[in-house]
């Protein structure tokens, strides 16, 4: 490694929406603080949904809901405030813990939309879609005991390179993007411990990947298949890319711009 550094931070506050850049994150249970503490469930019965983790089959997800690219979430922690829009425009924002809170318009979107896209699961119609509430007891990673995920721009460009065009880091939903490692480094360092600013962190695991990377973050169309694409360019088993951290209880912050080094 060559000075690299930590280029950009994301938070996904709502699961499987597109989420907002941060200068600074706050570490916690081996979790980037308001990283996916909220989400919607499908649910047969209304009244047995629990805020508590389950298996992101359980969830609206980019896999059986493509369309969930065209919106994104914003989480203002202090005034306990979430925001969400579609194709960049406001639709609603709302304080988690208002006991009186009806989401039934959003949810009404999510399900009319069902119906103009071709490729989103359509049982979920007769199901129940409930919001759920982590608020930073349940998080709603893929991974029960959390996860933060990281990868490298050079990585990103020899995908781009190999297919002749731009992509975008969004497909991927890391929440640390680093610059200064050659093409693929990241997947060399597992099992070593890194500093990224005072905190400390040990490289885990490679990320498999699944349908989700092929949605354009832009518009929730499926336009590549990039689980091909990382099959050949990386010669794994099975479609990765990005790689998990473990916390290793050192530091309790990153910012953007600090400087990662092996230890």
């Amino acid at each position: 490694m060559d000075k690299p550094k930590l280029k950009e931070i994301f938070i996904y506050p709502i699961k499987s929406f597109g989420g907002e850049s941060i200068k600074l994150a706050n570490l916690k249970n081996n979790r980037i603080l308001g990283d996916r503490i909220f989400g919607f469930k499908v649910s047969d019965n209304l009244i047995e949904s629990t805020n508590l983790w389950e298996n992101k089959s359980k969830f609206l997800t980019l896999s059986n809901t493509p369309f969930l690219a065209e919106f994104k979430s914003t989480w203002d922690p202090n005034l306990r405030l979430i925001s969400i829009y579609r194709k960049n425009r406001l639709i609603i924002n709302f304080n988690v813990d208002n006991n009186d809170l009806d989401l039934s318009k959003i949810i009404q979107l999510i399900k009319k939309l069902y119906n103009t896209n071709d490729i989103a699961n359509k049982n979920y119609l007769d199901k129940d879609i409930v919001f759920v509430n982590g608020d930073q007891k349940n998080f709603y990673q893929d991974n029960q005991s959390g996860t933060i995920t990281l990868h490298s721009t050079e990585s990103i460009r020899s995908i781009e390179t190999n297919l002749g065009i731009k992509i975008s880091s969004d497909r991927f939903r890391s929440n640390l993007i680093v610059d200064g490692l050659d093409p693929w480094e990241e997947f060399s360092l597992i099992g070593k411990k890194i500093s990224i600013g005072d905190s400390e962190f040990q490289i885990k695991d490679i990320v498999p990947r699944c349908v989700a990377i092929n949605v354009n973050p832009n518009n929730g169309n499926i336009d590549l298949d990039l689980l091909k694409e990382l099959m050949s360019l990386n010669s794994l088993s099975e479609p990765s890319f990005g790689v998990s951290l473990n916390h290793l209880g050192i530091g309790n912050s990153i910012k953007i711009n600090d400087e990662i080094k092996l230890i």
